[in-house]
């Protein structure tokens, strides 16, 4: 009767051992799944296929082929991505070693010299190539071409990509925009500042983006600040993917900290920004250090990881950039 009991504890251990090293194997597959995605199995779909017709048929040239539109990115596509690496920061984060490594993938928001960036179009895409070249065979660099209240760096990759079939099937490429908008708070003081709006997957030959944000010229950029931060947003998410950009510079730039003005902030994008979209913010943004000291700025940290901890608590995914103004897709 005794060895029996023990036969019977010693089973019921090993089912509870077996259960728990079984449970921690799933939740450590997860976590190495989040880290290390496999953005090669990201595929394209027939949403996809229709955005890429339909900026082929827009854009007024008999001549551009779907074929020579492969390396752009669809809505489906990005939402998979922004999706698998909500909890990633390295694939956003081009620090030397992730660099080495291969762990840096992406970078979303990119300006060129159809806006305030030091590239054109053309010379962006050959930078990104370049280090692309370095990632193991089949893997992609993404990057999204985001000049400010304009559409001509979007148009750019267009008529790049079809001059030069086939030169950039090691990147995958976002058309998008960066739209400066005014914010005006309760929480802010009712001071104004501005917030700048992130639209991806844009289609830059869409008649009224066309009308809208058709001109190169920086005093227009910067007199688009008029246009209200929640008309924006309704406004662009018809046009794409829209987030905010480096969410945790505003409230520093008011010359207060104020968790309250982020929360006000973040809850009427959720409200304006209702779809079937993904929405996000710039929670691993590259360049705060450009305008803050934030390696000795202690409540600049928890500022930052309240934002990022309120955008996970209300569904707001995460993504990154370097905010690219230079010459490097590594630095602001």
């Amino acid at each position: 009767m005794l060895k029996k009991k023990l036969n019977i504890s010693l089973l019921l251990i090993t089912i509870l051992f077996s259960g728990g090293f079984f449970t921690s194997q799933v939740f450590a597959d997860v976590s190495k799944d989040l880290k290390n995605p496999v953005i090669s199995q990201i595929k394209t779909t027939s949403k996809d296929i229709e955005y890429k017709k339909q900026i082929l048929k827009d854009c007024g040239n008999a001549s551009y082929t779907l074929e020579n539109l492969s390396p752009i990115v669809g809505p489906d596509e990005l939402t998979k991505f922004i999706k698998a690496n909500n909890n990633n920061p390295d694939i956003y984060t081009p620090s030397e070693e992730n660099r080495k490594n291969g762990k840096f993938r992406a970078n979303f928001h990119i300006h060129t010299t159809n806006s305030d960036g030091s590239l054109t179009v053309e010379q962006l895409l050959n930078t990104a190539l370049e280090y692309a070249k370095t990632l193991p065979d089949n893997e992609y660099m993404y990057i999204a071409v985001t000049d400010h209240n304009t559409v001509l760096g979007s148009q750019d990759i267009i008529r790049v990509l079809q001059n030069n079939p086939g030169k950039y099937s090691r990147l995958r490429i976002v058309p998008g925009i960066e739209v400066y908008t005014e914010y005006t708070g309760d929480n802010s003081g009712k001071k104004n500042t501005n917030i700048h709006v992130l639209t991806w997957c844009i289609n830059p030959y869409n008649k009224f983006l066309e009308k809208e944000f058709h001109k190169n010229d920086l005093n227009d950029k910067w007199n688009y600040m008029s246009k209200d931060f929640d008309g924006v947003i309704k406004m662009m998410k018809e046009y794409g993917i829209v987030g905010v950009a480096h969410p945790a510079r505003y409230s520093y730039e008011l010359g207060d900290i104020k968790y309250e003005y982020a929360k006000e902030m973040l809850d009427r994008y959720i409200k304006a920004g209702k779809s079937d979209k993904p929405l996000f913010i710039e929670g691993y943004y590259q360049s705060y250090p450009d305008y803050f000291d934030v390696q000795n700025d202690k409540e600049f940290q928890k500022y930052y990881n309240y934002i990022n901890s309120y955008a996970d608590k209300t569904g707001i995914n995460k993504t990154g950039s370097t905010d690219t103004h230079g010459t490097t897709i590594f630095h602001h």
